[in-house]
């Protein structure tokens, strides 16, 4: 299998995520079951896991100083700055179909 933008295990989902100025932002669910912590990987900085938190909708992560909300194909990454950035995720490559 070759690498792909999103993938699974039967622990954790990888999901990848573009964000302004081509930045990726990596966001390792840490089970697919609803509660349990999601490691967020920023294009600069160091990782950091984050706990679910109670969302109306989409997802939500936090740890009091740092945030990640979804909505639709959309998260917002708010970094201890502050500053929020919305990502848009990338979708799978198809197998066979990576560029040259």
């Amino acid at each position: 299998m070759t690498e792909a933008v999103q993938s699974e295990t039967a622990a954790t989902r990888r999901v990848l995520f573009e964000c302004p100025k081509g930045a990726l932002l990596t966001v390792e669910f840490l089970n697919s079951e609803p509660g349990r912590p999601a490691v967020v990987r920023p294009a600069s900085g160091e990782a950091v896991t984050l706990q679910a938190q109670e969302s109306g909708s989409g997802f939500r992560y936090g740890d009091g100083t740092r945030e990640l909300r979804s909505k639709g194909r959309e998260v917002t990454w708010t970094d201890a700055s502050g500053r929020p950035v919305v990502c848009t995720e990338q979708m799978p490559t198809p197998l066979g179909t990576e560029p040259n």
